[in-house]
């Protein structure tokens, strides 16, 4: 129960009563199938096109037709302070493109292409960005003017289960930021050339889609949730003396469905399903989910000055979330 206790420092401080109010909802006219927050403030999505939608007013404006996937992300590869997107494209093994504005024209990184998941990250001073391709292999791309951009093999992954989740920060306290990715978490060598290394911080890999999981870490823990699956396990997962370890599992009771939307915002942990008009949102305290909202669909909730957006196949909504005693 220690590691609760501390979580619930960390959530809440005291026991109280929570809520979501909603502020707003925008329809969008194409469906959505990614998302993410700019340094500006504004909403990127991304599924039959591209989108910028303001806040708080939910305005949307369209900045490129296309057939995105699930997998994108907002970085500055060029470093001109204008944030440029980085996502798959097309059906299938499509493309992974990096797309800059103002005219937002799709560069091909490389092709064969199926991901889940990209985040831009800076490794032993090289920008680019870490992607997992085909959900087994971790790759960080280097931008480059030739046709294809170089590549290094991070690490592949062999299990049952499709691998999601992507993030990094320093696990075993060395200094070097590692790499959380689906069950695992990828050790940092001393430098670029030396191979990474790998430990297993849980076994959720029985089915195709058990591993494809969405996380957010506060402290030292992990909460996870299972994004693709109708009945989802949600779990925090403490980590032990020894991070190579298999990591303490305390498991978050409850049923959930598509547990696609998992955030750690000012401390507080909040999950969300991705299950249509069905859907819910929940806080974690004291080790349990308490329900906060019903009715809103979140392939992803993000933090906006005026509130959080949860971002839906089909819709948008700003809400805020308000802790009484």
């Amino acid at each position: 129960m220690r590691a609760w206790s501390c979580l619930t420092v960390l959530s809440c401080g005291v026991l109280c009563a929570q809520s979501a109010t909603v502020i707003r909802r925008a329809t969008s006219e194409g469906e959505i199938r990614g998302a993410a927050i700019s340094r500006e403030g504004q909403i990127f999505t991304w599924g039959d096109r591209l989108q910028l939608w303001a806040l708080p007013n939910l305005k949307p404006r369209s900045l490129a037709n296309g057939a995105f996937g699930e997998g994108g992300c907002l970085v500055d590869l060029d470093g001109d302070g204008a944030q440029e997107l980085v996502s798959k494209e097309g059906s299938g093994l499509g493309q992974l493109t990096w797309r800059k504005p103002p005219d937002w024209k799709p560069v091909v990184i490389d092709d064969g292409f199926e991901t889940h998941d990209c985040m831009e990250a800076t490794l032993f001073g090289r920008k680019g960005i870490l992607v997992i391709q085909r959900y087994m292999q971790v790759r960080f791309y280097e931008r480059a003017e030739e046709k294809r951009w170089p590549y290094r093999e991070i690490y592949s992954i062999y299990t049952p289960s499709r691998q999601t989740g992507l993030s990094m920060r320093d696990v075993d306290g060395d200094g070097r930021a590692d790499i959380l990715c689906g069950n695992y978490w990828i050790k940092s060598p001393e430098a670029f050339e030396l191979p990474w290394h790998i430990f297993a911080i849980n076994t959720y890999s029985e089915t195709p889609q058990s591993a494809m999981l969405a996380h957010a870490v506060v402290a030292s823990n992990l909460l996870v949730g299972q994004g693709h699956m109708y009945d989802a396990r949600v779990t925090l997962f403490t980590k032990p003396e020894d991070p190579r370890q298999l990591w303490n599992a305390l498991p978050v009771e409850g049923t959930y469905h598509r547990v696609h939307a998992v955030t750690a915002w000012n401390g507080i942990l909040l999950f969300g399903e991705n299950d249509g008009a069905s859907s819910r949102i929940f806080a974690v305290m004291n080790g349990k989910a308490i329900k906060i909202a019903d009715g809103i669909d979140s392939l992803q909730i993000l933090p906006g000055k005026d509130g959080l957006v949860s971002v839906g196949p089909r819709e948008l909504v700003l809400w805020r979330y308000d802790r009484r005693k």
